[in-house]
């Protein structure tokens, strides 16, 4: 092998692929390549070089040590080890067989080794060969049984895995039918370490962690520019000569949060942080406030696109073994609450970490060794339902290989993936891939919503309590802040409907359609309307106060949806209160039908309305009229027409 690709390839063998643990330090010497025509003292010096990390003159003494004995096996076997160490697995497993040509018994450790190189390489069968040769192996007398006793104890633990492995492998069929993973950009992807990625909401700065041979994690960033990744750079304050990683921003674009290591300020060795972003600045980071970080390793945070919910990863007491996903609530004073752990179904003996919760707040992806799988880290996904997060399940090749994965962002079209992953056709340790994502894995089209509350002429903003139903769940009450915003995460091509009572203004309910293209961001206002402009005069000369309220319907249907009902249920409420108001109720329809078929079918949702204000207590007397007025002439676009299918209640006093 040529010196280059020496020098490539020991960058792979003392890099972290865990977030924020620092890799032990090498103190190298400058010892010479001696020539010596003594085999066993040319082995022995190499030994020495590889314990000083000094990997490319130990290769090139252990080259010498078999030119001067060809047959000596021993040499074979070290180098076939550092070769599988520094992961050129063809390499490893042409030396490793070479050793066994010569010896048979030189190493049972190396029959491990060879076997998961060939699973590496996607070889089953010799994959299986080779573990089984380990396992028949126990017990037996051979040359290195004694020096490699601690590694074959630990070979032996992870061996059912590698069946495991193998197995689910055999169970993907042909791997050639599916789709490739696509490596980035070289100016991410380089012979260091690159992982966990990250997009800005707006799609255009792409966030990673890079570790460099001997020097500390940190975040960089590059501009993406018609999907291209431009001025790769570090990202200014957040680095230090601490480690830092998984760069997450909020996807309101106001806040970053990230891991930070052995600051003076942390509980532990490494610690969750957040900073506010503005003007496209970040100030100081500082520790997560309440509960969220502990005495042990937290990591990798994910938040949710509420701001509500922080998931991350955590070696702390009360989890399962290794690193679990644990996910932590935001309380009203802003502070993070007692974290919980994610449950059995979830968490494993062995480590789950780098969890990702995709803006639709329902789909969590993470990186799990302890779920079956094809190696030494697969991504998996959960879904959250009714409340219930479903058993994980495998992303499977080609995102999924038998190298490990670690971290995983979808980008806003809901469809492409970027994971970061050590397999064997990267530049260089962990890089980062472009691929599909499983349409079974992908989450719910979900868009962005920027809300401002604020008086309609003046446009002064108004910081009151604001109360929204999605979709037909349950109301959410928002206080937005005191510029009268607040940031929603919602479904695509759903309607969101807003109520607003608030002393001096008139009372207010509103509904939106959102974009049907997922990851568009939209603004909507909320412009409530003072008590003294919404009176006008009546033919009598007396002044009159108008409510007007709007009802959505199905198309082509009259029956009452889940979240007409919720509204409603909010209009009887207040009529409960205010009973002095005149009601007029309209129905209006589509233009997709006739007009005979139009105006009867908003008659008929103009009668279910008022049957429900009935039925709910309100005075049938106060009821003025009911009509439908048929199709409405309001354009042909799909919103267009959905704003026609409703019933408009004018409320008169």
């Amino acid at each position: 092998m040529k010196t280059s690709i020496y020098m490539k390839a020991i960058c792979k063998l003392f890099v972290c692929t865990l977030l924020c643990v620092s890799c032990f330090t090498i103190t190298a010497q400058t010892t010479d390549v001696i020539g010596t025509a003594d085999a066993t003292e040319s082995l022995r010096h190499a030994q020495k070089l590889i314990n000083q990390g000094e990997l490319e003159k130990a290769i090139k003494q252990l080259d010498h040590t078999i030119k001067t004995k060809n047959d000596f096996a021993v040499a074979w076997r070290v180098k076939g080890k550092l070769f599988y160490d520094l992961g050129y697995y063809k390499e490893a497993a042409e030396l490793l067989e070479t050793s066994f040509e010569l010896d048979q018994k030189i190493s049972r450790a190396a029959f491990f080794e060879c076997g998961d190189s060939y699973l590496k390489l996607y070889d089953m069968e010799l994959a299986n060969y080779y573990f089984q040769r380990f396992s028949e192996m126990e017990g037996e007398t051979y040359v290195n049984s004694g020096k490699e006793a601690s590694m074959e104890i630990d070979y032996k633990s992870r061996l059912a895995e590698k069946f495991e492995n193998i197995k689910f492998i055999e169970s993907l069929g042909d791997l050639a039918s599916y789709d490739k993973v696509a490596p980035v950009s070289k100016q991410v992807n380089t012979i260091h370490d690159e992982y966990l990625p990250a997009i800005s909401t707006a799609g255009d700065q792409f966030i990673f962690t890079r570790k460099k041979k001997y020097l500390d994690e940190n975040i960089f960033s590059a501009d993406i520019n018609d999907g291209k990744f431009n001025h790769v750079s570090p990202m200014g304050r957040i680095n230090s000569p601490l480690n830092e990683g998984m760069a997450k921003i909020s996807p309101r674009g106001d806040e970053i949060f990230c891991a930070i290591c052995k600051r003076e300020d942390s509980y532990g060795g490494c610690d969750i942080y957040n900073a506010k972003i503005e003007d496209g600045k970040i100030e100081t980071f500082v520790n997560a406030e309440g509960k969220l970080n502990s005495r042990r390793w937290d990591s990798q945070p994910s938040i949710s696109c509420d701001g509500q919910y922080l998931y991350f990863a955590s070696t702390r007491e009360g989890g399962f073994g290794g690193a679990d996903i644990w996910v932590s609530q935001i309380d009203k004073n802003g502070e993070w609450s007692l974290p919980v752990n994610m449950g059995a179904h979830v968490n494993t003996p062995g480590d789950e970490e780098a969890p990702y919760i995709a803006v639709d707040g329902t789909t969590l992806f993470f990186t799990s060794n302890g779920h079956p799988g094809q190696g030494e880290g697969d991504i998996f996904y959960t879904k959250n339902y009714l409340g219930i997060w479903t058993l994980p399940k495998n992303l499977g090749y080609p995102i999924n290989s038998p190298a490990k994965e670690l971290g995983i962002f979808i980008d806003p079209d809901n469809k492409t993936a970027y994971v970061s992953s050590a397999r064997l056709e990267g530049e260089g340790g962990m890089d980062i891939y472009k691929a599909t994502l499983p349409y079974a894995a992908q989450p719910d089209k979900t868009g962005f919503l920027e809300v401002t509350v604020r008086d309609k002429y003046s446009t002064l903003p108004i910081p009151t309590i604001v109360r929204v139903s999605v979709k037909g769940n349950d109301p959410m009450m928002i206080w937005p802040d005191e510029e009268g915003k607040f940031f929603m995460c919602v479904p695509s091509s759903k309607a969101v409907s807003f109520q607003v009572e608030e002393p001096g203004f008139e009372y207010y309910i509103n509904a939106h359609f959102t974009s049907s293209n997922p990851g568009t961001t939209e603004e909507f206002f909320v412009d409530l309307v003072p008590t003294a402009k919404a009176q006008f005069a009546s033919k009598g000369g007396g002044e009159v106060t108008e409510k007007r309220i709007q009802f959505f319907f199905n198309h082509d249907s009259d029956d009452l949806t889940e979240k007409t009902v919720n509204e409603l249920k909010a209009l009887t409420s207040l009529l409960s209160i205010e009973k002095d108001w005149n009601i007029e109720i309209v129905g209006y329809a589509d233009s997709q039908g006739s007009v005979d078929y139009n105006v009867k079918l908003s008659e008929k949702r103009a009668g279910v309305i008022a049957n429900y204000l009935k039925q709910s207590g309100v005075s049938s007397g106060k009821i003025i009229r009911h009509e439908g007025k048929g199709s409405i002439n309001n354009g042909n676009s799909d919103i267009e027409q959905k704003q026609s299918r409703r019933v408009d209640i004018i409320l008169r006093k």
